[in-house]
Protein backbone atom coordinates (compact mmCIF):
# COMPACT_ATOMS: atom_id res chain seq x y z
CA UNK A 1 0.00 0.00 0.00
CA UNK A 2 7.76 -3.48 -2.63
CA UNK A 3 10.01 6.00 -6.26
CA UNK A 4 12.52 -0.93 -3.56
CA UNK A 5 11.57 -1.81 -3.44
CA UNK A 6 7.66 3.70 -2.40
CA UNK A 7 6.64 -3.28 -0.39
CA UNK A 8 2.17 -0.12 -2.60
CA UNK A 9 -0.05 -1.09 0.28
CA UNK A 10 -1.38 1.09 2.81
CA UNK A 11 -3.19 -2.07 3.15
CA UNK A 12 -0.40 -3.96 2.48
CA UNK A 13 1.69 0.51 -1.67
CA UNK A 14 1.33 1.18 -1.21
CA UNK A 15 3.17 -0.19 0.02
CA UNK A 16 7.17 -0.90 0.76
CA UNK A 17 7.08 -0.43 -2.22
CA UNK A 18 1.83 4.13 -2.11
CA UNK A 19 3.71 3.97 -2.32
CA UNK A 20 3.30 2.59 -0.23
CA UNK A 21 1.45 0.97 2.72
CA UNK A 22 0.20 1.24 5.45
CA UNK A 23 -0.35 -0.52 2.14
CA UNK A 24 0.52 -2.35 -0.28
CA UNK A 25 1.90 -0.57 -3.89
CA UNK A 26 -0.60 -5.92 -8.22
CA UNK A 27 -1.18 -12.22 -9.60
CA UNK A 28 -0.89 -14.35 -12.51
CA UNK A 29 -4.68 -14.48 -12.21
CA UNK A 30 -4.23 -16.47 -9.00
CA UNK A 31 -5.39 -15.64 -5.50
CA UNK A 32 -2.45 -15.40 -3.14
CA UNK A 33 -1.95 -17.34 0.01
CA UNK A 34 -3.54 -15.64 2.95
CA UNK A 35 -1.11 -16.23 5.78
CA UNK A 36 -1.95 -13.74 8.55
CA UNK A 37 1.51 -12.23 8.77
CA UNK A 38 0.74 -8.56 8.12
CA UNK A 39 1.03 -6.12 10.98
CA UNK A 40 -2.16 -4.82 12.51
CA UNK A 41 -1.16 -1.35 11.37
CA UNK A 42 -1.32 -2.47 7.75
CA UNK A 43 -4.63 -4.24 8.25
CA UNK A 44 -6.26 -1.15 9.75
CA UNK A 45 -5.08 0.90 6.81
CA UNK A 46 -6.48 -1.64 4.39
CA UNK A 47 -9.82 -1.50 6.17
CA UNK A 48 -9.85 2.29 5.95
CA UNK A 49 -9.62 2.18 2.14
CA UNK A 50 -12.38 -0.36 1.59
CA UNK A 51 -15.27 1.67 2.97
CA UNK A 52 -15.58 4.27 0.22
CA UNK A 53 -14.52 4.68 -3.40
CA UNK A 54 -12.80 8.06 -3.84
CA UNK A 55 -13.11 9.97 -7.12
CA UNK A 56 -10.60 9.36 -9.88
CA UNK A 57 -7.46 11.51 -9.91
CA UNK A 58 -5.55 12.69 -12.97
CA UNK A 59 -1.81 12.45 -13.68
CA UNK A 60 0.06 15.61 -12.71
CA UNK A 61 2.61 15.27 -15.52
CA UNK A 62 0.52 14.59 -18.62
CA UNK A 63 3.33 15.99 -20.77
CA UNK A 64 5.51 13.03 -19.73
CA UNK A 65 3.12 10.39 -21.04
CA UNK A 66 5.18 9.83 -24.18
CA UNK A 67 8.33 9.02 -22.19
CA UNK A 68 6.66 7.00 -19.47
CA UNK A 69 8.15 3.64 -18.50
CA UNK A 70 5.03 1.53 -18.99
CA UNK A 71 5.74 -2.18 -18.57
CA UNK A 72 5.72 -4.22 -15.37
CA UNK A 73 5.17 -7.80 -14.35
CA UNK A 74 2.03 -8.59 -12.44
CA UNK A 75 3.29 -11.25 -10.09
CA UNK A 76 0.15 -11.84 -8.09
CA UNK A 77 -3.38 -10.59 -7.55
CA UNK A 78 -4.55 -11.28 -4.02
CA UNK A 79 -7.91 -10.49 -2.46
CA UNK A 80 -6.18 -9.80 0.87
CA UNK A 81 -3.41 -7.49 2.00
CA UNK A 82 -1.91 -10.43 3.85
CA UNK A 83 -1.40 -12.41 0.67
CA UNK A 84 0.30 -9.53 -1.14
CA UNK A 85 2.51 -8.69 1.82
CA UNK A 86 3.52 -12.31 2.18
CA UNK A 87 4.77 -12.32 -1.41
CA UNK A 88 6.72 -9.09 -0.88
CA UNK A 89 8.26 -10.42 2.31
CA UNK A 90 9.32 -13.66 0.62
CA UNK A 91 10.62 -12.35 -2.69
CA UNK A 92 10.60 -8.56 -2.72
CA UNK A 93 14.37 -8.34 -2.28
CA UNK A 94 14.99 -10.24 -5.53
CA UNK A 95 12.29 -8.51 -7.58
CA UNK A 96 13.30 -5.05 -8.83
CA UNK A 97 10.81 -2.27 -8.12
CA UNK A 98 8.56 -4.65 -6.20
CA UNK A 99 5.44 -2.88 -5.00
CA UNK A 100 1.82 -3.46 -4.05
CA UNK A 101 -1.04 -1.72 -5.85
CA UNK A 102 -4.53 -1.45 -4.37
CA UNK A 103 -6.86 -1.73 -7.34
CA UNK A 104 -10.68 -1.68 -7.17
CA UNK A 105 -12.44 -4.62 -8.79
CA UNK A 106 -14.90 -3.22 -11.31
CA UNK A 107 -17.70 -1.21 -9.77
CA UNK A 108 -17.75 -3.26 -6.58
CA UNK A 109 -16.31 -2.34 -3.19
CA UNK A 110 -13.85 -5.23 -3.44
CA UNK A 111 -10.13 -4.67 -3.92
CA UNK A 112 -7.24 -6.51 -5.52
CA UNK A 113 -3.86 -6.23 -3.83
CA UNK A 114 -1.62 -6.62 -6.84
CA UNK A 115 2.09 -7.31 -6.56
CA UNK A 116 4.07 -5.74 -9.40
CA UNK A 117 7.76 -5.97 -10.20
CA UNK A 118 9.98 -4.15 -12.63
CA UNK A 119 9.57 -0.97 -14.67
CA UNK A 120 10.60 -1.24 -18.31
CA UNK A 121 10.46 0.86 -21.44
CA UNK A 122 9.61 -2.15 -23.62
CA UNK A 123 7.76 -5.36 -23.06
CA UNK A 124 10.70 -7.53 -24.12
CA UNK A 125 12.70 -6.49 -21.05
CA UNK A 126 9.73 -7.33 -18.86
CA UNK A 127 9.41 -10.74 -20.50
CA UNK A 128 13.09 -11.41 -19.78
CA UNK A 129 12.63 -10.62 -16.09
CA UNK A 130 9.54 -12.82 -15.90
CA UNK A 131 11.42 -15.71 -17.54
CA UNK A 132 14.27 -15.26 -15.06
CA UNK A 133 11.91 -15.28 -12.08
CA UNK A 134 10.30 -18.46 -13.38
CA UNK A 135 13.65 -20.18 -13.87
CA UNK A 136 14.54 -19.34 -10.28
CA UNK A 137 11.18 -20.72 -9.08
CA UNK A 138 10.26 -17.35 -7.61
CA UNK A 139 7.22 -17.24 -9.87
CA UNK A 140 5.41 -20.47 -10.88
CA UNK A 141 5.37 -21.26 -14.60
CA UNK A 142 1.63 -20.70 -14.71
CA UNK A 143 1.78 -17.35 -12.89
CA UNK A 144 2.89 -13.85 -13.75
CA UNK A 145 2.14 -11.71 -16.78
CA UNK A 146 3.54 -8.63 -18.45
CA UNK A 147 1.18 -5.67 -18.11
CA UNK A 148 1.14 -2.08 -19.27
CA UNK A 149 1.06 0.09 -16.16
CA UNK A 150 2.57 3.51 -16.95
CA UNK A 151 1.18 5.28 -13.88
CA UNK A 152 2.41 5.33 -10.30
CA UNK A 153 1.95 7.37 -7.15
CA UNK A 154 4.99 9.54 -6.49
CA UNK A 155 5.51 9.87 -2.75
CA UNK A 156 8.95 11.47 -2.47
CA UNK A 157 11.92 12.81 -4.39
CA UNK A 158 15.67 12.90 -3.81
CA UNK A 159 17.67 15.73 -5.43
CA UNK A 160 20.85 14.86 -7.31
CA UNK A 161 23.72 14.87 -4.81
CA UNK A 162 26.59 12.83 -3.50
CA UNK A 163 25.70 9.56 -1.85
CA UNK A 164 22.51 9.11 -3.85
CA UNK A 165 22.33 5.37 -3.27
CA UNK A 166 22.37 5.84 0.50
CA UNK A 167 19.81 8.64 0.41
CA UNK A 168 17.44 6.63 -1.76
CA UNK A 169 17.86 3.57 0.44
CA UNK A 170 16.97 5.66 3.51
CA UNK A 171 13.81 6.91 1.78
CA UNK A 172 12.73 3.39 0.90
CA UNK A 173 13.44 2.14 4.42
CA UNK A 174 11.27 4.93 5.76
CA UNK A 175 8.43 3.80 3.54
CA UNK A 176 8.85 0.23 4.62
CA UNK A 177 8.51 1.38 8.22
CA UNK A 178 5.14 2.87 7.25
CA UNK A 179 4.05 -0.38 5.64
CA UNK A 180 4.54 0.91 2.09
CA UNK A 181 6.34 -1.03 -0.66
CA UNK A 182 8.08 1.69 -2.60
CA UNK A 183 10.68 1.82 -5.34
CA UNK A 184 12.94 4.48 -6.78
CA UNK A 185 13.68 5.49 -10.36
CA UNK A 186 16.63 7.67 -11.30
CA UNK A 187 15.81 10.61 -13.55
CA UNK A 188 17.83 12.09 -16.43
CA UNK A 189 19.18 14.89 -14.21
CA UNK A 190 20.47 12.44 -11.60
CA UNK A 191 17.66 13.00 -9.12
CA UNK A 192 15.36 10.20 -7.99
CA UNK A 193 11.62 9.85 -7.74
CA UNK A 194 10.15 7.46 -5.22
CA UNK A 195 6.99 5.69 -6.31
CA UNK A 196 4.42 3.34 -4.89
CA UNK A 197 2.20 1.08 -6.97
CA UNK A 198 1.78 0.65 -10.72
CA UNK A 199 -1.49 1.36 -12.50
CA UNK A 200 -2.94 0.95 -15.94
CA UNK A 201 -5.49 3.77 -15.64
CA UNK A 202 -5.96 6.78 -13.36
CA UNK A 203 -9.21 5.32 -12.01
CA UNK A 204 -7.26 2.45 -10.48
CA UNK A 205 -5.10 4.68 -8.29
CA UNK A 206 -7.67 6.43 -6.10
CA UNK A 207 -7.86 3.78 -3.37
CA UNK A 208 -4.09 3.53 -3.18
CA UNK A 209 -3.75 7.31 -2.96
CA UNK A 210 -6.18 7.41 -0.06
CA UNK A 211 -4.29 4.64 1.73
CA UNK A 212 -1.02 6.51 1.33
CA UNK A 213 -2.53 9.66 2.77
CA UNK A 214 -3.68 7.65 5.76
CA UNK A 215 -0.06 6.54 6.14
CA UNK A 216 1.00 10.19 6.37
CA UNK A 217 2.27 10.58 2.80
CA UNK A 218 1.33 13.03 0.05
CA UNK A 219 0.98 10.94 -3.12
CA UNK A 220 0.80 12.47 -6.58
CA UNK A 221 -0.37 10.40 -9.53
CA UNK A 222 2.19 10.62 -12.34
CA UNK A 223 3.45 8.89 -15.42
CA UNK A 224 6.52 7.14 -14.09
CA UNK A 225 9.81 8.02 -15.71
CA UNK A 226 13.47 7.16 -15.25
CA UNK A 227 15.28 3.90 -14.64
CA UNK A 228 14.98 1.55 -11.70
CA UNK A 229 17.45 2.22 -8.89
Amino acid sequence: WPMQTIGLAAAGLLVAGIAAGAIYGKMGSQSATQEPIVAAKTDSLADSTATARPPAILPANAADSAKAVPFSIEILASNTAEGANFEIQRHGSVMPAATISLVPIGDTEATWYKVHAGAFADSGQAEQLLASLRRRRIVPDSAGSVVRAPLALMVDTVPAQGGMSSRVREKLQGLTAKGVSGYAMIQADGSARVYAGAFERPQQASLAATALRVAGLTPVLVYRTGRVQ
